[in-house]
């Protein structure tokens, strides 16, 4: 069996804390003297998780610019920002004046920051290797977009289809 490591102020023998990156410590089995808990048995353990978001948003005036070389180069540089935000893009769906995206993020990521960069990176980026974009609209994105949780396929789906619909006038 492990020492007895004391704590709440008494002396810890043999016992050295986790690095701050070192996975959490759960102390499984205590009993209680004197008002010092002892820990005896340590396990560790890892958490998991997978945040899966889907993400839409439109072209200025819904024009039909994602096209071509343009679409390309979009994809290219939201992976970009997926990458320096640090989260991962799943699947990157586009039309000639919007984007739908599938995204797996970390739960200290917010979603919206995740979506916020990847429309200002990739509007920067495009808007300067593209200056006809400059010409013909005044920002490459709305300033709208949805962010939801993937739940249902089919619901999240029908969410993506009715903002679209929706922003026909942004």
């Amino acid at each position: 069996a492990a020492e007895p490591v004391h704590i709440l102020g008494a002396v810890r023998k043999g016992f050295e804390r986790p690095s701050p990156k070192a996975s959490f410590l759960v102390f499984r089995e205590y009993t209680a003297s004197f008002g010092i808990i002892t820990f005896m048995a340590k396990r560790e353990i890892r958490i998991e998780s997978r945040l899966v978001y889907v993400a839409a948003f439109c072209t200025k005036y819904r024009r039909p610019v994602l096209v071509g070389k343009v679409e390309e180069r979009f994809r290219e540089t939201a992976m970009e920002a997926a990458r320096e935000i640090g989260f991962e893009i799943i699947e990157i769906r586009t039309a000639p004046d919007h984007v739908r995206m599938t995204l797996e993020l970390d739960p200290r990521t917010c979603p919206n920051r995740a979506v916020k960069g990847i429309k200002a990176h990739s509007s920067h980026v495009l808007r300067e290797e593209f200056p006809e974009l400059k010409r013909r609209l005044p920002a490459l994105w709305t300033n709208n977009y949805l962010v939801a949780t993937t739940g249902s396929a089919a619901e999240a789906e029908r969410r993506m289809d009715r903002f679209v619909e929706g922003q026909a006038g942004a």
